[in-house]
This record gives C-alpha cells, structure tokens and sequence, in this order.
C-alpha cells in the first residue's frame, strides 16, 4: 500500500506542477501566483523558470522532485519487504513529503 501511496503521492504533484506551469505559460491572471510573478511581456524563458521564481513555486518544485525520489525508492526497494528499515523509512519519507 505504501508503494502505490507514494507513486499516487507522485502522479498528484506532477499533476499540479504542470497545471502551475501551463498557467504561468497561458498567462492565467485569475490564479494569484501566475498575476504576482508573470507578465505578458516577459521572454518565454523567464515564463518557464518563473515557476520557481517565488517560496510557493519552489516549494511545489521540491515536493514533486522528493515524491519522485520517494515512488522511485519505493519501488527499487519492493523486493525486500521483510526489511523493516526500507519500510520505515518509506513510511519517514512519505510523511515529510505531506
């Protein structure tokens, strides 16, 4: 269970990462990050980056790349489901990552 949590965990954030990205890149004003940290005006370069431009942008940055690293390890580690130590610290990383 706590594997298919932790590739669910995954597929969530991936989701809302790329929702925030495409926001930045349509230019969704209605969404308060996208109007306090875009423009129309600014290079499509500055667009992309601007996802992690500001505390909430990093923030969803780093929780998708940790529930990656989490789902990736969780899987890697499927074999051994009698060693308690991957199971707690599966348990350890999915709890940091909420």
């Amino acid at each position: 269970r706590g594997r298919l949590l932790s590739v669910g965990t995954f597929v969530s954030m991936l989701v809302s990462l790329v929702a925030m990205e495409w926001a930045l890149l349509s230019h969704d004003f209605s969404i308060a990050y996208v109007a306090g940290h875009n423009a129309r005006g600014t290079p499509f370069l500055y667009t992309v980056t601007g996802l992690w431009a500001a505390l909430e942008g990093s923030i969803l940055l780093w929780a998708a790349i940790l529930t990656g690293y989490v789902a990736f390890m969780a899987f890697r580690t499927r074999r051994d489901q009698s060693d308690s130590a991957s199971t707690v610290a599966l348990i350890v990383a999915l709890f940091v990552a909420v």
